[in-house]
Formats: structure tokens, C-alpha cells, sequence
């Protein structure tokens, strides 16, 4: 397999500075070399010579990664959370979130993320979620600005009250099938008992 080592080179450079080494002497007597060999670390970087073995594997511990993704492989740090991310197309923080609470103590939380997730309504959720956050950004809360001016002469208003109204709509919108799903997940299954034992509420 040809790699591409000026990719490689730029991998190793992010994750440098990512783990808080802004000097290449750093870096490089973190990898035993001396402050002096920064002139290796910056050949790495450029892509004009690929590390040796050796020296891959010792950024693999301190990257906390595997050697496929400094070798530009995949795009996430291990082979199994590139997988999950492309089958699901979520990020890696988002991926990454999730496995910080299934290791804290309120791995729990997870039974009921499931649930919430496997609900009829979720894709709806979702939707109007999705929906809800791009009119914001584009400032089109549902109608066109004539539709409102239109709105707003019949109601005898101004075009804002008209935006303010259909922005708290949507909301409601949200906020009424957020808790429809998790009335039916409390009510469906264990996982109140189960928010009673992280929460010692028992």
C-alpha cells in the first residue's frame, strides 16, 4: 500500500499540537530524542521522511490512537469509531461523548438514550429540531417575509410578533414531542427505576 506521507506528516503535526506539545523540540524529547532533533520532528511533519516503526508506535501511546490513523487510514482515532461514525455519520466528539458517560457512573443514562432513540417519534424530533435550527440561522422562521407582512395585516401586528409567535410555535412543537417520547419511555419500561438508582432516589 502506497501512503502518502506529506498527509501523514500533517496528522502528526495536529496531533502535536492537539496533545499540547507547541514546540517540535518538545515533542521530540517526548519521543526521546533531543530538544536539538526538532530538525526530525519538522521532516516528519513536512512529509519528507516517514517515522520509523518504532517512532510511529510511540505516537500511537501518545496520541492515544492506532497506527492506521496516523498512517492516514481512517479518519477517527481507532478502526471501530471510524466505522460507527461512517455507518451513522456523526461525529467524532459526538461518538466520543457517548463512550465518556458508558465509563463514568452514569452509564445508565444510556438504557435510557436507547430508548429515547428507538421511540416512533425520534426522526420526527429530529426533524423539527433540524428544521427549528436552520430557519434561526437563516432568519426564515417558517414563512417568507411577505407571508408574515401578510400575517401581520390580518392579525392587525407587526411582521416581528408574527416571527416571534411562529418561533415559540416550533418550539412548542419540540418540547411537546420531547416529552411525549420520554412519557412513553417512562411509562413503556424500567427506565425510571433505573433513574431512581442513579439518582438514589429509592
Amino acid at each position: 500500500m502506497k501512503y502518502n506521507t506529506k498527509a501523514i506528516g500533517k496528522r502528526i503535526r495536529g496531533e502535536r499540537i492537539a496533545a499540547g506539545f507547541k514546540t517540535q523540540g518538545q515533542f521530540a524529547e517526548k519521543m526521546n530524542y533531543s530538544f536539538e532533533s526538532r530538525q526530525t520532528v519538522a521532516r516528519w511533519e513536512s512529509g519528507k521522511v516517514l517515522p520509523c516503526l518504532d517512532d510511529l508506535l510511540k505516537m500511537c501511546e501518545i496520541f492515544n490512537c492506532e497506527l492506521g490513523y496516523l498512517l492516514c487510514e481512517y479518519d477517527c482515532k481507532t478502526r471501530t469509531s471510524t466505522d460507527i461514525c461512517e455507518a451513522i455519520n456523526i461525529s467524532e466528539e459526538a461518538l466520543e461523548n457517548l463512550m465518556k458517560i458508558k465509563s463514568s457512573n452514569f452509564k445508565e443514562i444510556l438504557h435510557t438514550f436507547s430508548k429515547i432513540i428507538e421511540h416512533e417519534k425520534f426522526f420526527e424530533l429530529l426533524c423539527a429540531i433540524h428544521c427549528h435550527i436552520a430557519q434561526i440561522k437563516h432568519g426564515n422562521i417558517n414563512l417568507n417575509n411577505e407571508s408574515c407582512q401578510n400575517i401581520a395585516k390580518y392579525m392587525n401586528c407587526n411582521d416581528s410578533d408574527v416571527k416571534k409567535y411562529l418561533d415559540s410555535s416550533a418550539k412548542f412543537m419540540i418540547q411537546q414531542t420531547l416529552m411525549k417520547i420520554i412519557d412513553d419511555t417512562i411509562h413503556g419500561n424500567n427506565t425510571k427505576k433505573a433513574m431512581r438508582k442513579i439518582f438514589r432516589m429509592d
